[in-house]
């Protein structure tokens, strides 16, 4: 982690004192704002403040505190593999993010997946960490999904693109469950 901070004429000392995972989002942060991505930005905050805007009701598939709970979980193993994990991909982080934008505008979801999860055959950390930040949570969000869809209820859901490509993604998990899909 030494050699990454200082890479870039930050100081250590600051992300000594904080435990893995809080490093890990300061780290992932910084690279957005340093490379042009601003969370305030993000599409989810468009729809969300377009939401409220036309006074339209807000149904959340995950908390703020579900998110936390991921990645604030009370294993040292775990915190140490995910500052690890989010360590070494920091070198792509810059070209990932870029090509994510073009593969999701494009439409192209081969691309995203392989540039998302070919990690996951590669290592059992990767694959770990896959199973904890996509398809369990993927497996919950589905489910929600499935209920709103069995209501007389129009609904309009915004996720992640990691979360609706894949095996396990929500798209083919909605497909698994019946549904018909069709990619616009």
């Amino acid at each position: 982690m030494k050699e990454y901070v200082e890479s870039d004429g930050r100081k250590l000392g600051p992300y000594i004192e904080f435990k893995p995972w809080i490093v890990t989002l300061q780290m992932q942060a910084y690279n957005s704002k340093k490379f042009g991505y601003d969370a305030e930005w993000g599409i989810d905050n468009h729809f969300i403040e377009r939401a409220n805007f036309d006074e339209k009701e807000i149904l959340e598939l995950e908390t703020m505190e579900d998110q936390m709970q991921l990645l604030a979980k009370d294993d040292k193993q775990y915190q140490d593999d995910l500052l690890r994990h989010t360590i070494d991909s920091m070198s792509s982080f810059e070209s990932e993010m870029r090509n994510i934008f073009i593969y999701w505008r494009n439409g192209d979801v081969e691309k995203l997946e392989t540039l998302l999860f070919s990690d996951i055959r590669k290592d059992k950390v990767s694959k770990s960490m896959y199973e904890v930040f996509f398809a369990q949570r993927n497996y919950k969000m589905t489910r929600k999904i499935m209920n709103y869809l069995k209501t007389k209820k129009t609904y309009f859901v915004v996720v992640g693109s990691g979360h609706i490509i894949g095996e396990v993604g929500i798209v083919n998990l909605l497909k698994i469950g019946g549904y018909k899909i069709e990619q616009l």
